[in-house]
């Protein structure tokens, strides 16, 4: 059975503060830069995004790649020196999952353009056998594609994704982004980490609507939820896990990824409300002693929600100037006001369709195969953590070169 990747999409305004970007230098001569920025929903509720690229004083720079399949030739390994990074051909041969996106297109017309261009490409390379002037036909397609989107910028390596917006970070703060990427969990010094990798950064109007949200692949079993908290705040929090390669053991584990249904505001009486709790309820509830997977759509809270001003919120003077008529619950909103501070991975809706070779979810949870032990994370004997020091000047080979007078704003 096909995996299903944990995936994120974030909507809203890119926000950091004095850095971008931080650097890391490491005894053994390797450097790291690492990206510090976040993508806010609202004024008080925003995610950190991750993105992190290295490189070696001491050893020589490539980078490990496999090209595209195209017009019937077979993907190849191939490692691609550090100095051709940057090579139309070389990018173009690589693919689209394999590489960073920073794309700065306002025009609309350009990204239709764009659209058109890519649906040609695709179906071009596709193709079982290619003829000469197939080749030469995708080779002018590439070419239309920089004419018709050069604000798009593909990276091949993260570094010089992390310091394109390092070396544009005030003309790119406070726009509002789609980013998209991986949910990554990973686990360091007793502790589990969830990160939100973006493969691509998208430039979007301000009309988009916001979001926090992620299709993420839950693992489960019947003692999944604990629903003390559910009378005293109507949360339940549910024990879930998901899939993701652990770079300790070089191969693909169980990390815990807790999930919540957080009806601390629902109106009970509200049929919608009740209904979304029914549908939790009955997707979450499974019954074998198996492991057993759901997919979900999620909405990540990383802040404080600003609160729905009512009836528990008035003084006993307002209530009594309300039941007497004088006044409405309207007449005694002041200033918005805000909760505490969460961090949750809220249940929005289960996919509950066939997803062929992924799986077919069409009546719910499926059992897998794992054992219950699985879930359980065992960390990697011998794992070693590099040492920091003090950040300083370091030298590499060749950088991303770009003039800030070629953004388009």
């Amino acid at each position: 059975m096909a995996r299903i990747y944990n995936t994120f999409e974030f909507v809203g305004k890119l926000n950091y503060g004095k850095e971008p970007v931080k650097l890391f230098n490491y005894d053994s001569g390797w450097n790291k830069k690492q990206l510090a920025v976040s993508i806010n929903e609202s004024q008080n509720n925003g995610v950190f995004i991750a993105l992190e690229g290295g490189w070696s004083n001491n050893k020589e720079n490539k980078i490990l790649a496999a090209t595209k399949k195209v017009l019937g030739e077979e993907s190849s390994k191939i490692e691609i020196p550090w100095s051709e990074r940057f090579n139309q051909d070389v990018v173009n041969s690589i693919p689209d999952f394999r590489k960073t996106v920073i794309d700065l297109t306002i025009d609309s017309e350009q990204k239709e353009k764009y659209g058109k261009l890519r649906s040609e490409i695709f179906n071009l390379e596709n193709k079982d056998e290619g003829t000469q002037e197939d080749k030469e036909k995708l080779t002018s397609l590439y070419n239309q594609v920089k004419e018709a989107v050069p604000y798009r910028y593909e990276f091949l390596h993260t570094l010089d994704a992390v310091e394109f917006i390092e070396k544009n970070g005030e003309k790119l703060k406070g726009k509002k982004f789609r980013a998209k990427g991986n949910v990554d969990v990973s686990y360091w010094n007793g502790k589990f980490y969830t990160n939100y990798k973006i493969q691509s950064l998208e430039l979007v109007d301000e009309e988009t609507p916001n979001k926090l949200s992620a299709f993420v692949d839950l693992y489960f079993t019947k003692d999944v939820a604990d629903k003390a908290a559910f009378k005293s705040e109507k949360t339940i929090t549910y024990n879930t896990y998901i899939l993701g390669y652990d770079g300790q053991h070089k191969k693909d584990v169980f990390f815990p990824y807790e999930t919540v249904f957080n009806g601390s505001n629902y109106d009970w009486e509200n049929p919608k409300h009740k209904a979304h709790f029914n549908i939790l309820d009955k997707f979450m509830t499974v019954k074998g002693k198996e492991v057993y997977h759901l997919p979900f759509h999620v909405k990540i809270v990383s802040g404080a929600e600003e609160k729905e001003f009512s009836k528990a919120d008035l003084t006993e003077e307002q209530k009594m100037m309300i039941e007497l008529g004088f006044n409405t619950l309207d007449d005694f909103k002041g200033k918005r006001v805000f909760g505490d501070r969460v961090n949750e991975v809220r249940l929005l809706k289960p996919e509950i369709k066939d997803l062929e070779d992924k799986g077919n979810f069409s009546s719910g949870a499926v059992e897998t195969a794992f054992e219950l032990d699985d879930l359980d994370y065992v960390p990697a004997e011998n794992s070693t953590v590099q040492k920091n020091t003090k950040p300083e000047e370091t030298t590499k080979t060749e950088v991303f070169e770009f003039n800030e007078d070629d953004l388009p704003f």
